[in-house]
């Protein structure tokens, strides 16, 4: 009898102990292989975890370090643009995605927002999507509860004046929403160690210009397979679809 009973006890231990999910074992494991060198099995762990849907800016971040240290380097930028758009505050994705663009073959200076727009319109470049998220519903909330109040309390110029800037937030971040969905930025990164970017939308057109693993250049179309790509001098043409990963934010 006693016997039975230390049996059911360790049972009902075991089904209440706390359970690990896949994806946190996934994360835990892909740690520990990127800790202990073997830079493969992190590469293949993280790389599961994205496969499955995880939009995560410290996976990209942990999978852009991998990347590199398996000289990845065009893959890893990638990765590390991707985790910015998510944790755009984030110093070490900041510090490392610096680092790794001084890798690159090619001296060609990366897309970016416009110093004076960044600085004037500054939520649209240091809050990601999801952030721009609740701050557009926080402020609806708060627009139409200031407004409902000044309503009832029409003599009320705190509330008007509460009405008035609620609606200004809710503009601002929902104007910068909706540039993030209706045009975003979008980045071509350069996977392969050199590419030739065509006049045209064919292997057999006069090859206007050559990139290499790494460069960032903007992105004017996505097709199906090629991207028409743009330099900084305003230079276009056309590289294959498989050649580079697009970013956007």
């Amino acid at each position: 009898m006693t016997t039975v009973l230390i049996w059911l006890m360790a049972l009902t231990l075991r089904a209440t102990e706390p359970k690990i999910s896949e994806p946190s074992m996934l994360w835990l494991d892909a740690n520990r292989a990127y800790d202990s060198g073997d830079y493969d099995r992190a590469h293949e762990l993280y790389s599961t975890l994205v496969d499955r849907g995880m939009t995560n800016g410290h996976l990209y971040y942990n999978l852009g370090n991998t990347q590199l240290r398996q000289g990845q380097l065009g893959a890893a930028l990638a990765s590390y643009l991707t985790a910015r758009a998510l944790l755009p505050r984030d110093s070490d994705i900041r510090a490392n995605l610096s680092y790794a663009r001084k890798l690159s073959k090619d001296a060609l200076v990366p897309p970016e927002p416009n110093p004076v727009l960044a600085t004037l319109f500054f939520w649209h470049v240091i809050l990601s999507r999801h952030e721009l998220w609740v701050l557009t519903i926080a402020a609806n909330l708060l627009f139409w509860g200031l407004a409902a109040a000044a309503y009832r309390w029409r003599q009320s110029e705190a509330l008007r004046f509460g009405a008035g800037f609620a609606l200004l937030i809710l503009l601002a971040v929902g104007v910068s929403l909706a540039v993030r969905y209706l045009s975003p930025t979008q980045v071509a990164v350069v996977q392969t160690e050199e590419v030739e970017v065509h006049a045209g939308l064919s292997r057999d057109a006069v090859v206007r210009f050559k990139l290499h693993a790494g460069s960032e250049v903007r992105v004017q179309d996505v097709m199906e397979s090629w991207v028409r790509v743009r330099l900084p001098d305003g230079l276009e043409g056309f590289v294959e679809r498989t050649d580079v990963a697009v970013v956007s934010w």
